[in-house]
């Protein structure tokens, strides 16, 4: 390694970045590429189940979600068996009220969901709602969940936070990190709380 910084010259106190400290924080940074087609963007939402970031699907052209689960959860061998199970489940819902899951997969180790990313912002930064609209919320919030319990799934977190509201103003339920699947092969599966 070299004593200098090989795009300005000026030495190097360290060999350990081999920039020197201006030239590193003039570098463009490469982008961070999740699953080999998202492009990372800024972090909107964090959680006990993980942090969620803005993303840019490049292959389909769409902005996305994609939730990185922390490592203290990707360490458990059995919930990243169940976290695949969860994902696959959640992908096979089908409704206008409900996140659309459009993959999952893991990057150096970390399990990740990608997700429609839905742009209104969550239900809880509009509170409180006049009674007409909450009612409407609640209506079409009934209508999301009973699709997803005739699937056998149970969300089990469901508050202003985990609805989130489409350009016009539409629910989405969101984040059905601690669901439980009921039926899958007799049983119950769940993901653990932190």
């Amino acid at each position: 390694m070299s004593d200098s910084c090989p795009r300005c010259h000026a030495p190097l106190a360290t060999d350990r970045i081999g920039l020197c400290p201006v030239c590193l924080l003039e570098a463009p940074l490469q982008p961070a590429i999740v699953g080999g087609s998202v492009d990372l963007g800024e972090e909107i939402g964090r959680g006990g189940m993980g942090s969620v970031y803005r993303g840019k699907h490049l292959r389909l052209g769409i902005d996305v979600a994609v939730k990185l689960l922390p490592e203290s959860l990707a360490a458990d061998p059995s919930f990243r068996t169940r976290f695949g199970r969860e994902a696959r489940a959640l992908a096979s819902l089908r409704h206008p009220g409900i996140v659309a899951v459009h993959d999952f997969g893991e990057e150096a180790g970390q399990p990740y969901i990608v997700m429609e990313f839905v742009g209104g912002g969550r239900l809880s930064d509009r509170l409180p709602l006049p009674l007409a609209r909450a009612i409407d919320v609640a209506l079409q919030v009934c209508d999301a969940l009973a699709c997803a319990h005739r699937a056998g799934i149970v969300h089990r977190d469901v508050k202003p936070d985990n609805l989130l509201l489409d350009a016009d103003g539409r629910v989405k339920v969101a984040d059905f990190g601690i669901a439980t699947i009921v039926g899958d092969g007799g049983g119950q599966t769940r993901l653990p709380r932190r």
